[in-house]
C-alpha cells in the first residue's frame, strides 16, 4: 500500500489550497498593514539601512522579472506554447 488506508475527500483538500489558505494569507498580510505599515514607511522614510534593504530588494524583483521576460520570448522562439503539461509534454510518442 501507498500512502494513507483513509484518504480524505478530494474537494476538501481543493477547497483548503485554493480558498482557505490564500484568504488567511490576505487577511494576515492586511492586519500587518493596519498595524505595522505606517511605522515601517516612517522608518524607511529616514533614509540609512532600511532604505538600502528595500532598494537593493526591489533591484533584486526588477532583475528577476527581466530574467523571466527574457525566458518567455526564448520559450516562444523555440515554438513552445504556454507551460508544458508534464515531464516530456513536448516529446513525440514512440510509434
Amino acid at each position: 500500500m501507498q500512502g494513507a488506508e483513509l484518504r480524505p475527500p478530494s474537494w476538501v483538500f481543493t477547497v483548503l489550497m485554493k480558498l482557505v489558505a490564500p484568504a488567511y494569507l490576505v487577511v494576515v498580510f492586511a492586519l500587518w498593514c493596519y498595524y505595522k505599515a505606517p511605522e515601517y514607511v516612517k522608518m524607511v522614510s529616514r533614509g540609512g539601512a532600511p532604505l538600502l534593504w528595500v532598494a537593493a530588494m526591489a533591484v533584486v524583483f526588477v532583475f528577476f522579472c527581466i530574467l523571466v521576460h527574457v525566458a518567455s520570448q526564448r520559450w516562444e522562439a523555440a515554438g513552445q506554447r504556454g507551460l508544458a503539461v508534464g515531464i516530456g509534454a513536448n516529446r513525440e510518442e514512440p510509434r
